[in-house]
C-alpha cells in the first residue's frame, strides 16, 4: 500500500506521465490490474490515448473509470449496491411529490415550491448535504449554530423536514447517485480485482468529503494509489498556503490525502515532479505562452520584457462582434495547410449569450463546432405537444392551450380534406381566429356545433359558410381526439400509471415515432446533424420519464395538476447529451467542465466584468451571507461565494494553460442592450505580465485592408461604400477589385477558384442591388381600382380621410380590406364606443318623450343614464364586459364617464338656447362617381321667427380639436359634412333660412376633482375641463344662444366673459379674444366648398389606382405622422432613410392662412384644378340635379333633388356606417 503524487505545473505533461507510465506497467505486467480513473467527460480522450500507447493497440489489464463507473464495476463483482440507483431526473419528481405533501409544514419553503425551479434549488442543496456527509443530526447541530439567524434557522428547520421525508420515500427501496460512492466506500474492501491493483487518479481539481471517504478504503485496499496534483515547484507540498494563493486547492488535496495515508499507515512516496524537461512540456515551442503560465496569478509580477505575438486582447463593440472578430481569425487560421477544426476550442463565461451567438455564426459559415452542453428537451416541439394536450385537458378547453397543440406540427392530420399541409394550417388559422374573436371556451362548446355568423359577418356570404364548414370540420375532429382523454384524466384523482398511460395512448394515436422519424430523415437530407440527434434521442427521454414516474410514483393517486406540475419538473430536468457527431470540429464550452486535449489555438470570449468572475446564483437556497456564516462555524459545504472566486482563479489559470500555440482574449465595450461593460480583472493581470502587449481596439483597426477583405467585415465595409460614394479610396476601390473580376481573371482562374469568383461576383449584383435599391411606387391600374371600389366610390368621409392621410393604408383597408384579427376583450376605444352607444340611447330616449336635457333632474338622469348603459353593455358583444371580475369593474368606471357625461352636456345645454333634435342621423350623399355616407352624432338646432340655427356634436375619447390646417389637407373633413348633411336636413323640414351655428367635438371623458373645491368651484371647473372644441358662429344671436354667460346688454357680448360651453371668451370692451374659436357664415361656407372639391379631388386619385407609400408628417415639433398609428406599418415596411420612401410633408397653417389658400383656388376655374372633374362652383340650375344647395328655401327645391339625409330607421340597412373611427 503507498502513495505516490505526480506532480507539476499545467501543461507540464503529468497526464503524459501517467498514461505512459501505465501503459508500460501493463505490458509489463500482464497479470496485475491497473485503474485510471478520470472525471466522466475525460474517459473517452484517456481510452483513446492509451489504445495509442499500448502495443498491442488495446488495453488488456488496463480501465478508465470514472468514480461512479468503477463503483459500478465493485458493485457487480460484490452484489452490492444492487438497490436501483436513483438519478437526478427521479429525485427531482420524487422530491417534488413529497414537497407537495408537506407544503403546509414547510414555513419558508412552502409558498416557493410552485415556482419553476425552486424544487431543482432544493434538490441541489440535499444533493450537496450528501456530498459533504451531513447527516440529520449535523442539520440540528446547523439550527442550534444558527439561533441568531432566524430566516436561515427556518430555512434548515424546513430542508431537515424534507430531507427526512425524502430519505423516507427512497429507504430500502432506491439509492441516490451521491450515495453510490459511500456503498462503494463500504465494500471497497470486499473486492478482489481491487487488491493489489494499481491505481491512477488524473484531471481532479480536488475531492468532497464522501471521495474522501472512499479514497480512504482504496489506499488501504489497492497496491499504489498515484495522485496527479497540478502545482508550481516554487510552491510548498505538504502545508496549506492562504485560501486566495492560486494552488490553494491542489495543496488542499494533497494535506488531506497525506493525512489520510499516514492514518491508514500508508507508504508515502517522494512526489514526482513532471515538466523538467521543456521539450515534454505543452509549451516547448512557445515561450511567450509558457512564461504567462509560470506567472499568471503569481507574486511578485515579473514582466516579459520582449514584444508578444502569440497573446492577443481584443476590444469589440458588443458580443455579437466578439463572435464575428473570432470566425473570422478562424478563417484566417484555416489557410494553413496543417490546421484543423479539433486545434481551436472556444471557451466562455456566459454561455447563455455567447453560446448561442457563436452556434448561430458557425452553422452560416459552415464551420464544424459542438456546443459542450446538455440541453434541456422543454422547449423540444414534441414535448410541447404533449404538455399542450396535458393543459387544454386541465384548463378545460382554453384558447391558448388548444391553438399551441394545434400548431405543435406533431397533430396527425387525418380527416383534413386533402390531408395536405396548407389545408391543415388554413384550417387550423381559421379555427384560431374564430376562437379569438369569440371567446368559445370549455369542453361543453366543443361538444356542439357553433354559429360562426357574428365572427364572419362582414364577409361575403359564400366565404362565410365555407368558413363555418371548415372550422365546425376541425372542431368535431378535435373533439373526436380528446374527448375520450379528457373523460379519463381531466376530472378528479387519478394514478400516475393512468396519467402516463393516457399520454402513451396520445402519442400512439397522433403516431408521434413515426413522425419523428420522418423529421429525422428530413434534417439529415439538410444536413443538421445537431438536429437529427436530437431527435434521434426526444422519444426514448420522453419515455424514460414516464417509466420513471411510473416507476417512482406509478399507484399514487393525483389530480391532474399535480401530475402535470411533477412531469413538467420531470421534463425540465431530463437532458439530452449531444455526442460530437464528428471528430474534427471546434469545441465549445464553459471554463469549467470543457474537455480540452491537445489544442492549439484558444479564444476566451466575454472577458468582462460578470463573466470573469462570473457572477454568483446566490448560493441557492442559502445566500452567499449564510454559507458565509456556516463556514465561519466549520461546517463544510460547497464553496462558498468567496471561495468561488479563488476557485474560479484556479480555472482560469488550466484554461489559459491549454492552448500550445496561441491565446485570444476578447471583451465587449457595451452589452446587446447598449449598457457599458468594464473588462475583467484578468486583462489587467496578462497586460501586468507582458507590458508590450496593447489592446487591439478592432473596430477602430478595421481600415486595413487584411481585415476588409475578410467576408464578415469587407461585406459591410463594401455595402457602405457603395451608398456613400467611396470610389476615390483605394481600400474599397480593391475590395470592390476581389468581389467584381474580369473575365480574364475568371478564365485563368483554377477550378475552385471559379466557384468562389462566380460566388463573389454574385454577391456583388445583389450587393449593389440592394445598396441602391430606391422603393418602387406603389399603384394599381384604372380597371383594378374599378372592380374594388366600383365605378362609384361609396364610403364614409374618414376613409376618403384615410387616403389623405397615406393612399396605401387606404388601400390596404378599403380595396383589400385587410384587417386585424378580432379579440374577444376589452379594449380602449370600447371604453369609448359603449359610452358612445349609450348616449345614443340615452338621447333617443328624450326625442321620444319629446322632453329636452334640462328638462330632467338628476335624480331621473342617473335612473336613465344607468338604464341605458345597462342595456348597452348586456348587447356589447354578447356580453363580453360581464365575463370577468376585471371587466365587472370597468363597467363601474364606464358608469362613471357615463353619469359625468349626461351631467356636464346637461349643464351645458341649459346655459344655451339650442334643443336637440337629432341623434346617431345616418345620411347619404351622391355626387358624380361618389357617394359619401355616414352618421351624425347629434344635430342642436336654436329656431327664431326667421332662422333656424344647426350645430353639430360629434362625441369623441381623447382631445382631438378640429384644426383647419388639417381640414385644408384632407386629413379632418368629416364635421363640415355633417354639417352640410344637418342644413339640408333642416332645410327640407322648414321654410325658414338656415344657419350654421358651428361644429363641435365633446370629449367623453371623467375628469380628476380634488376635494377641496366648493360645489360651485367643482361645477365650474368640470365644464372647463369638458368645454366643447371646434368652431361656432360668431355673428348674432349664435353666441349668447350657445352660452348665456356671453349675453350682455342690448344684444352685445358680455365684457371679460369666458364661455363654459365653447372655446369663446371676450375681452374687457366686450369684443371676441383672438383665441376665440370662431368664423362667420360665410366662412363656413367657403369650408363646406372646399371640403367637397378635395373630396372630389380625392375620389379621382382613388379611381385613378393610386395607392402610393406617401403617408403624411407634419413639419411641427411633434412630427407626427400617418405611421404612429397605422396597423399596416407591417406590411408596407416604409423607412424614411429608404430612397424612394419619403413622407408627404404637411406644414401647419393659420386659420387665416387656410382660408387665403381656399379664396385663391376658388378662383381658379375648374377645368384647370387637379381633378377637373369637380364643378362645385357651377350655379345650380346648371346641375345634374341631386347636388345639394347650402341656404336655398325648401319650396324652391325639387322633391327628389336632396335625398341626403335619411332617418336610419328608414333605411335599408345596408350601407356601410361612416363612424369607423375610435369614438
Amino acid at each position: 500500500m503507498g502513495l505516490q503524487f505526480i506532480l507539476g505545473n499545467a501543461g507540464g505533461g503529468k497526464t503524459w506521465y501517467i498514461e505512459h507510465q501505465a501503459a508500460a506497467m501493463a505490458s509489463k505486467d500482464m497479470k496485475r490490474q491497473i485503474f485510471v480513473v478520470v472525471p466522466e467527460q475525460f474517459t473517452m480522450q484517456t481510452q483513446r490515448n492509451l489504445v495509442a500507447l499500448s502495443e498491442r493497440h488495446g488495453l488488456w489489464n488496463i480501465e478508465v473509470q470514472s468514480f461512479p463507473r468503477l463503483a459500478f464495476r465493485v458493485f457487480g463483482e460484490t452484489g452490492a449496491g444492487m438497490a436501483p440507483v436513483i438519478d437526478d431526473l427521479g429525485k427531482t419528481m420524487i422530491l417534488k411529490k413529497v414537497l407537495m405533501g408537506l407544503q403546509d409544514q414547510l414555513t419558508y419553503f412552502g409558498r416557493n415550491i410552485h415556482k419553476k425551479g425552486y424544487v431543482a434549488e432544493i434538490k441541489s442543496f440535499l444533493s450537496e448535504l450528501m456530498q459533504y456527509d451531513i447527516a440529520s443530526d449535523g442539520l440540528e447541530q446547523m439550527k442550534e449554530s444558527a439561533k441568531s439567524h432566524p430566516v436561515l434557522r427556518q430555512k434548515l428547520q424546513d430542508v431537515e423536514v424534507a430531507y427526512a421525508a425524502f430519505l423516507d420515500y427512497l429507504q430500502d427501496n432506491y439509492i441516490t447517485s451521491e450515495e453510490i460512492l459511500t456503498v462503494f466506500a463500504d465494500v471497497a474492501e470486499r473486492s478482489n480485482i481491487l487488491k493489489d491493483s494499481i491505481l491512477y487518479l488524473d484531471g481532479f481539481t480536488g475531492f468532497t468529503p464522501v471521495q474522501y471517504k472512499l479514497l480512504r478504503k482504496l489506499l488501504r485496499v489497492c497496491g499504489q494509489v498515484n495522485v496527479t496534483v497540478t502545482l508550481d515547484k516554487r510552491e510548498q507540498v505538504w502545508k496549506m498556503d492562504k485560501k486566495y494563493k492560486l494552488f490553494y486547492l491542489s495543496q488542499k488535496t494533497i494535506y488531506h490525502l497525506t493525512e489520510i495515508a499516514r492514518e491508514e499507515h500508508c507508504d508515502i512516496a517522494e512526489p514526482i515532479w513532471t515538466g523538467t524537461v521543456k521539450e515534454e512540456t505543452r509549451f516547448a515551442d512557445n515561450v511567450e505562452l509558457g512564461y504567462l503560465e509560470r506567472n499568471l496569478f503569481r507574486y511578485p509580477v515579473r514582466p516579459y520584457k520582449e514584444e508578444v505575438q502569440n497573446i492577443t486582447v481584443h476590444c469589440l463593440r458588443q458580443p455579437e462582434d466578439e463572435v464575428h472578430f473570432m470566425i473570422e481569425e478562424i478563417m484566417a487560421l484555416r489557410e494553413q495547410e496543417s490546421f484543423r477544426y479539433r486545434d481551436v476550442a472556444i471557451v466562455t463565461g456566459n454561455m447563455d449569450i455567447y453560446g448561442t451567438l457563436i452556434k448561430g455564426e458557425m452553422e452560416r459559415k459552415g464551420m464544424l463546432c459542438f456546443i459542450d452542453q446538455k440541453k434541456s428537451i422543454l422547449a423540444n416541439p414534441v414535448v410541447d405537444t404533449i404538455s399542450s394536450m396535458l393543459d387544454v385537458l386541465r384548463k378545460d378547453f382554453d384558447y391558448e392551450s388548444m391553438i399551441k397543440l394545434l400548431k405543435s406540427g406533431f397533430i396527425q392530420r387525418t380527416g383534413c380534406p386533402t390531408n395536405g399541409i396548407k389545408e391543415w394550417e388554413n384550417a387550423v388559422q381559421l379555427l384560431d381566429n374564430f376562437l379569438l374573436a369569440s371567446g368559445v371556451r370549455g369542453h361543453k362548446n366543443w361538444e356542439k356545433e357553433w354559429d360562426t355568423g357574428y365572427v364572419f359577418r362582414r364577409k361575403a356570404e359564400d366565404i362565410a359558410t365555407e368558413a363555418s364548414e371548415t372550422i365546425n370540420w376541425l372542431r368535431q375532429e378535435t373533439w373526436d381526439r380528446l374527448s375520450d382523454f379528457y373523460g379519463r384524466i381531466a376530472r378528479g384523482k387519478h394514478r400516475v400509471r393512468e396519467y402516463a398511460e393516457t399520454i402513451c395512448d396520445f402519442m400512439e394515436r397522433e403516431q408521434i415515432y413515426l413522425q419523428i422519424q420522418k423529421r429525422i430523415e428530413r434534417y439529415r437530407e439538410e444536413g443538421n446533424f445537431e438536429a437529427v440527434k436530437e431527435y434521434e434521442q426526444i422519444y426514448d427521454v420522453i419515455i424514460e420519464v414516464l417509466d420513471r414516474l411510473v416507476a417512482l410514483l406509478g399507484d399514487e393517486e393525483m389530480p391532474l395538476a399535480e401530475f402535470i406540475e411533477i412531469l413538467n419538473t420531470g421534463f425540465d430536468e431530463a437532458r439530452i447529451g449531444l455526442i460530437p457527431p464528428g471528430v474534427d470540429q471546434i469545441m465549445v464550452g464553459d471554463l469549467s467542465r470543457t474537455r480540452l486535449y491537445g489544442i492549439k489555438y484558444l479564444f476566451l470570449l466575454g472577458v468582462n466584468d460578470g463573466n470573469i468572475p462570473m457572477t454568483g446564483d446566490g448560493g441557492g437556497i442559502l445566500s452567499d451571507a449564510e454559507r458565509e456564516f456556516l463556514a465561519g462555524e466549520s461546517y463544510a459545504l460547497a464553496p462558498t461565494a468567496r471561495e468561488k472566486i479563488y476557485t474560479e482563479q484556479f480555472y482560469l489559470y488550466l484554461c489559459l494553460t491549454k492552448p500550445s500555440q496561441r491565446l485570444y482574449l476578447t471583451y465587449s465595450a457595451t452589452a446587446n442592450d447598449g449598457t457599458a461593460l468594464q473588462q475583467a480583472y484578468l486583462i489587467d493581470r496578462v497586460q501586468n505580465i507582458f507590458p508590450k502587449l496593447q489592446i487591439q481596439n478592432v473596430a477602430e483597426s478595421r481600415g486595413r485592408l487584411r481585415d476588409i477583405l475578410r467576408d464578415d467585415y469587407g461585406r459591410g465595409y463594401l455595402i457602405r461604400g457603395l451608398r456613400m460614394g467611396w470610389q476615390d479610396n483605394a481600400a474599397w476601390n480593391e475590395l470592390y477589385r476581389q468581389y467584381r473580376l474580369q473575365e480574364q481573371e475568371l478564365a485563368c482562374a483554377p477550378k475552385d477558384g471559379q466557384k468562389k469568383m462566380l460566388n463573389h461576383r454574385g454577391e456583388l449584383d445583389r450587393l449593389i442591388d440592394a445598396a441602391l435599391y430606391i422603393a418602387p411606387e406603389s399603384k394599381i391600374s384604372k380597371e383594378a381600382a374599378t372592380a374594388l371600389y366600383h365605378e362609384v366610390i361609396t364610403g364614409s368621409v374618414s376613409q376618403f380621410e384615410k387616403f389623405s392621410a397615406c393612399p396605401f393604408a387606404y388601400y390596404m383597408q378599403y380595396g383589400l380590406q385587410l384587417e386585424e384579427r378580432m379579440e374577444h376583450e376589452v379594449q380602449f376605444f370600447d371604453i369609448g364606443n359603449i359610452v358612445h352607444e349609450a348616449l345614443e340611447r340615452y338621447t333617443k330616449t328624450l326625442l321620444d318623450r319629446h322632453i329636452g336635457w334640462a328638462d330632467v333632474d338628476e335624480e331621473q338622469q342617473h335612473i336613465l343614464a344607468n338604464q341605458c348603459l345597462n342595456h348597452t353593455v348586456e348587447e356589447y358583444k354578447n356580453g363580453l364586459l360581464y365575463d370577468t371580475e376585471r371587466d365587472a369593474s370597468l363597467v363601474e368606471r364606464l358608469r362613471r364617464i357615463m353619469l359625468r357625461t349626461v351631467w356636464a352636456i346637461t349643464e351645458q345645454m341649459k346655459l344655451g338656447k339650442f334643443d336637440t333634435v337629432d341623434s346617431e342621423v345616418s345620411f347619404r350623399m351622391d355626387k358624380e362617381k361618389q357617394t359619401y355616407i355616414g352618421r351624425v352624432d347629434r344635430i342642436d338646432t336654436m329656431e327664431t321667427e326667421e332662422n333656424i340655427y344647426v350645430k353639430i356634436v360629434d362625441y369623441k375619447t381623447g382631445k382631438k380639436d378640429l384644426s383647419l390646417s388639417d381640414l385644408y389637407y384632407g386629413l379632418q373633413l368629416q364635421l363640415m359634412v355633417y354639417l352640410r348633411a344637418a342644413v339640408d336636413k333642416q332645410t327640407r323640414r322648414s321654410k325658414k333660412m338656415v344657419i350654421r351655428a358651428g361644429v363641435v367635438y365633446y370629449h367623453i371623458e371623467d375628469p380628476f376633482v380634488t376635494s377641496r373645491l366648493d360645489f360651485e368651484e367643482k361645477r365650474t371647473y368640470l365644464l372647463n375641463e369638458l368645454l366643447m372644441r371646434g368652431l361656432v358662429n360668431e355673428e348674432d344671436p349664435v353666441l349668447p344662444s350657445l352660452d348665456a354667460t356671453l349675453a350682455g346688454e342690448e344684444g352685445a357680448l358680455a365684457a371679460s366673459a369666458k364661455s363654459l360651453v365653447v372655446p369663446v371668451g371676450t375681452k374687457k370692451d366686450g369684443m371676441l379674444k383672438k383665441n376665440a374659436a370662431t368664423i362667420t357664415t360665410e366662412n363656413f361656407k367657403e369650408l363646406i366648398d372646399f371640403t367637397e372639391r378635395k373630396l372630389q379631388e380625392i375620389g379621382v386619385q382613388i379611381g385613378a389606382g393610386e395607392t402610393s407609400m406617401h403617408p403624411y408628417q407634419k413639419a411641427d415639433s411633434m412630427k407626427s405622422c400617418a405611421c404612429d398609428y397605422c396597423n399596416y406599418h407591417g406590411i408596407c415596411g416604409f423607412d424614411a432613410k429608404l430612397a424612394g420612401n419619403s413622407y408627404r410633408k404637411i406644414w401647419p397653417k393659420t386659420n387665416d392662412d387656410v382660408f387665403s389658400e381656399i379664396r385663391r383656388e376658388s378662383d381658379i376655374p375648374s377645368e384647370d384644378r387637379k381633378g377637373n372633374e369637380v364643378n362645385d362652383v357651377v350655379p345650380s340650375e346648371d346641375r345634374k340635379g341631386n347636388e345639394v344647395n347650402d341656404v336655398v328655401p325648401s319650396e324652391d327645391r325639387n322633391e327628389n333633388e336632396v335625398n341626403d339625409v335619411v332617418p336610419s330607421e328608414d333605411r335599408k340597412g345596408n350601407e356601410a356606417s361612416g363612424k369607423e373611427e375610435t369614438r
